[in-house]
């Protein structure tokens, strides 16, 4: 696993005193449990905390974003690959029927952002893992203007949502279009951010500092780590965990007890 420039420093037991302190986890036991799980979560859980450690060094919202994401996995195929699979292309062989090709393209699409779409995996996070402090944090940070949206969020998570609209539409001018949209310096006023939708130009109020944004994205990390630790767990697997957890410490003692005699 490479590690990011910007990550050299992450300490993966250090960044998440939630699951190690708090909830006294076994750092051992934790990553032991995560790979029987499913394979690879051990290092899903590596490379999201060490992205999400180096976005903060140069408060890079996309690398923050990033992280995030690999929470789930890290699969990713481009929409052109996609499209242009084996199994998508017998789906569509033999539709003549215009509706039902529409349909059925519709379809994919959408199967394709179920599964593969940042906006969907970043709303589902921040809703299901920010605490009700830190959505307030949020909500209360970012102004929206009124008409922006057709209908006012008259509750929390559809604030939420709204918001992170917001931010994404900042990580996609700065991935595809090299602009950098800044958030608040210092939290200490807002900034005017000019955002056009259709014709028409609103006003965003933006108080939300990036080390904010980090702040409330770390802890969702660790409450979304602690629940897939919690999960891996469950149903008698805790037994196996253990076993396979003290025989690799006893044969770690077993060996530094050699070093140690020669």
């Amino acid at each position: 696993m490479y590690i990011h420039p910007n990550s050299v420093g992450h300490n993966a037991f250090d960044m998440f005193p939630e699951i190690f302190t708090d909830s006294k986890v076994d750092f051992a036991h934790f990553c032991v449990a995560l790979d029987i799980y499913k394979s690879g979560r051990t290092n899903d859980y590596f490379s999201s905390g060490s992205f999400l450690f180096g976005s903060k060094e140069t408060k890079d919202i996309n690398m923050l974003f990033s992280a995030v994401q690999r929470c789930y996995g890290g699969d990713y195929i481009d929409f052109q690959a996609h499209i242009s699979s084996k199994p998508i292309r017998s789906r569509l062989l033999g539709i003549t029927d215009s509706k039902v090709m529409s349909q059925t393209l519709k379809d994919i699409c959408d199967e394709y952002n179920a599964k593969y779409g940042m906006n969907r995996q970043i709303h589902d996070f921040y809703i299901k893992y920010l605490s009700d402090d830190s959505k307030a944090i949020l909500n209360g940070s970012i102004a929206v203007p009124a008409h922006y949206y057709a209908n006012f969020a008259d509750d929390s998570d559809t604030s939420v949502k709204q918001r992170l609209d917001f931010l994404l539409k900042f990580r996609n001018k700065y991935d595809h279009s090299a602009q950098y949209h800044q958030l608040s310096p210092t939290g200490e006023r807002y900034e005017h951010v000019q955002v056009i939708k259709g014709k028409e130009e609103y006003t965003f109020l933006v108080k939300l500092t990036f080390d904010e944004l980090y702040e409330i994205t770390r802890q969702a990390m660790a409450s979304y780590w602690l629940n897939e630790y919690e999960a891996s767990i469950a149903d008698d697997r805790k037994a196996f965990v253990d076993r396979t957890v003290k025989k690799f410490k006893d044969e770690n003692r077993r060996l530094n007890a050699e070093r140690k005699g020669e």
